[in-house]
């Protein structure tokens, strides 16, 4: 009888367990670095970006396009026209602090 208790005890914590983690995998992570924003691309991936980056053209073109394409975000995130895989090559660019003409041809490739 006693091993019963335990065993409905311990399913009934599995299964919130189970639901906690579940709902942590749905909800965005609220823990943002100071001096980075947020941003997800097309394909649902999220990015942690410096705001340095924020005035590079690059960042501008991708807003303005975001803009037309999605519409102004107001209480969701900021979702970009690109992939994961050009995000990723973007933000490995900038962090090389490469010169104005790299940064033209990345403007230019969308």
């Amino acid at each position: 009888m006693e091993w019963e208790f335990l065993k409905v005890r311990l399913k009934m914590k599995s299964s919130g367990l189970i639901k906690m983690v579940r709902r942590w995998q749905k909800s965005p992570s609220s823990t943002i670095c100071k001096g980075h924003f947020v941003v997800y691309v097309e394909d649902g991936m999220r990015f942690k970006v410096p705001l340095s980056f924020l005035n590079r053209p690059i960042f501008k073109e991708l807003f303005k396009i975001s803009a037309e394409k999605f519409g102004l975000p107001r209480d969701g995130p900021i979702r970009l026209p690109c992939d994961a895989s050009f995000m990723a090559y973007v933000v490995s660019i900038l962090q090389r602090h490469p010169p104005k003409e790299v940064e033209k041809a990345l403007v230019i490739s969308l």
